[in-house]
């Protein structure tokens, strides 16, 4: 397992207005039009996915320990004898 810490995304610390505001903006006749379903659904989650993107910001997060597997056992006999 890698020591090096994980890139995620802060989800409570997005910015919702600006995602809201911004697809209200779109117009969505003129950006979906003559394209296939499919071609509408990658056009849309093209959208959003760059604008969550821009949403968030990143944070860093500890990875997470191994745990020992005579713990892990340990503990299973100690519920199964209560």
């Amino acid at each position: 397992m890698s020591l090096l810490a994980v890139r995620t995304k802060n989800y409570w610390k997005g910015d919702y207005e600006k995602i809201t505001t911004e697809l209200s903006e779109i117009s969505w006749n003129e950006k979906l039009q003559d394209k296939s379903a499919e071609g509408m659904w990658l056009t849309f989650k093209q959208i959003v996915f760059e604008l969550f993107r821009s949403a968030y910001t990143a944070q860093e997060k500890a990875p997470e320990k191994e745990r020992s597997l005579d713990i892990e056992e340990h503990t299973q006999r100690n519920e199964e004898t209560q």
